[in-house]
């Protein structure tokens, strides 16, 4: 499961000083290409990753960063750089300070969960299979597939924390019940305003007339990336369940 990876390859950049992407590669069993993949993932979600060349170099993070373990606090996490994970460090001006939440959650339905994570991941990797070839005939197919994708990881967080999903065809409702679940325990929002952003764009993708844009493509990604990294720190449970969950 991708989102397990990425969670994996977090902690991996944690625990150890400077990694190159094929010991990465080694380590979770995947390719290189699987790697930079999911450093972009985690760089789009507001990881700050660094990447440098050279003798000595490798993959790492930068600054003070960690991210919340299932059980701990939440103390505010300083981002001192973001950068790219091409070795491309980004203006000193996109330095700022984060306050990153996770909750810990008795997970309702965990096998229904793990069932909904995993279309979640699926329609990611699929979305992420069609840009790769290139064609703009995929446009509005990699957009729906990023839709749905954040659907599915939303309803495996409101299995997880509430029991059930959203019901029929009304994805909104998902959204509200996320954003009333995280209002009443005062968890931060944000992140849902990425699935929102993606949830307006269902029908524009699905059926309207109008041909979708390199420049919407580029945003629905962003806007999965940005979604699936808030939901898995946010929910770090929902990445951590076992496969046989």
């Amino acid at each position: 499961m991708r989102s397990a990876r990425l969670l994996r390859l977090l902690l991996l950049l944690q625990t150890r000083r400077r990694l190159t992407a094929q010991s990465c590669a080694e380590e979770l069993e995947v390719s290189r290409r699987t790697i930079y993949r999911d450093l972009d993932a985690l760089a789009a979600s507001g990881v700050p990753v660094v990447a440098e060349r050279g003798p000595g170099g490798g993959i790492g993070l930068a600054g003070t960063w960690a991210t919340q373990g299932v059980r701990s606090a939440s103390p505010p996490l300083v981002v001192e750089q973001s950068v790219g994970v091409r070795g491309c460090r980004a203006a000193p001006s996109l330095m700022r300070r984060r306050a990153l939440s996770s909750v810990v959650v008795n997970v309702h339905k965990p096998h229904l969960v793990l069932h909904y994570e995993r279309r979640a991941s699926g329609f990611y990797e699929a979305a992420r299979d069609l840009e790769v070839l290139g064609e703009a005939k995929y446009l509005a197919a990699i957009g729906l597939l990023a839709v749905h994708g954040c659907i599915a990881l939303a309803d495996a967080v409101l299995v997880a924390v509430e029991g059930n999903r959203g019901c029929g065809e009304d994805h909104a409702e998902v959204a509200r019940r996320l954003r009333s679940w995280c209002s009443a325990r005062k968890v931060d929002p944000r992140g849902i305003k990425h699935l929102e952003w993606l949830l307006s764009k269902k029908s524009h993708f699905s059926y309207a007339e109008a041909t979708v844009t390199d420049e919407e493509l580029q945003r629905s990604k962003l806007k999965m990336d940005q979604f699936f990294g808030w939901a898995f720190r946010t929910f770090p449970a929902v990445a951590q369940l076992p496969n046989d969950a």
